[in-house]
């Protein structure tokens, strides 16, 4: 099953450069209905119920902080291909990121984005105005939802990280990595040679004594949301004419909100290959919210 789904996703991930996630996956009907399959009917469907429930439900339930009844049978084959293919670590190269962009970035709040006519204006929290042909929304669900409007999103999964010197209790010291049934509130415990222990549970106020023997928080960061992965709402990219929302609001993984992203430069490097007459794509602006709005140069941003 996992051989069969790594082929059909890999050919999803090609066809999502030039066609929008939520088309490609509708465009599959073996995918599409793994998408809007609930996890537990697909394990009832092909049979790995056991495999499910000591091995693939305490994953799953320590890295996407939701049970399996609320997540889709393409979630969970997609948390399980790691047990087939190579996954690795990196590292971020702000330096060759940013390499050229420096006159190009600016940085400040978006507060909200209107439709001008047949483009779009961009407020920002410096009391700047911006106006754009093609506009990219690259944020998490929440913020998305809220410059852009759409209504449905999938369930959020929230999660609270604990770094604590401590002492485990047994059986908890057997092991580097505990991970727990979804029917509890804690999602995993790794316990680190020579570092802290991360915690990592759903309770905002965990029972560290269940735990530890002796315990001290020495930081903790709270993920509200980590995540939309629950449920199985498909999310279109272009959310009106050239107005395209990225990331990880339908697949949740880095490499997915990465061609999400592709799929709409590829969108607007088409578009601005347009004729000679049509619009070119490139902004206007910027300029304060009261004055008139001004031309900037011909560089793109």
């Amino acid at each position: 099953m996992l051989r069969k789904f790594r082929r059909r996703y890999d050919d999803l991930k090609v066809r999502c450069e030039h066609q929008s996630q939520a088309e490609a996956i509708r465009a599959d009907p073996f995918l599409e209905r793994l998408y809007h399959q609930r996890a537990l009917a697909t394990v009832d469907d092909h049979g790995f119920a056991d495999i499910a429930r000591h091995y693939l439900a305490p994953g799953l339930h320590g890295s996407a902080f939701l049970p399996l009844d609320q997540l889709s049978g393409f979630t969970l084959l997609l948390g399980a291909l790691p047990t087939i293919v190579a996954t690795h670590e990196f590292t971020v190269r702000w330096d060759a990121l940013l390499n050229g962009l420096d006159d190009a970035l600016i940085s400040d709040t978006v507060t909200a984005i209107v439709t001008v006519d047949t483009r779009y204006r961009v407020e920002t929290s410096a009391d700047m105005v911006w106006l754009a042909d093609n506009v990219v929304v690259a944020t998490d669900t929440p913020e998305a939802q809220r410059l852009v409007g759409f209504t449905e999103t999938k369930t959020p999964a929230r999660a609270h990280i604990f770094e604590i010197d401590g002492d485990l209790r047994s059986p908890f010291t057997t092991a580097a990595l505990h991970l727990f049934s979804d029917d509890q509130s804690t999602f995993a415990i790794v316990a680190r040679t020579g570092s802290p222990v991360l915690f990592c549970t759903q309770a905002v106020h965990p029972d560290l004594d269940r735990y530890f023997t002796r315990w001290q928080i020495i930081e903790r960061h709270d993920w509200n949301p980590a995540f939309n992965v629950g449920g199985d709402v498909l999310l279109e990219c272009e959310q009106a004419p050239h107005l395209y929302v990225i990331g990880d609001h339908n697949i949740c993984g880095l490499e997915d909100a990465y061609i999400a992203g592709l799929y709409a430069a590829n969108q607007i490097t088409t578009h601005r290959a347009r004729p000679s007459g049509a619009s070119s794509g490139s902004p206007r602006g910027p300029s304060r919210k009261k004055g008139p709005v001004t031309n900037r140069d011909d560089r793109q941003s």
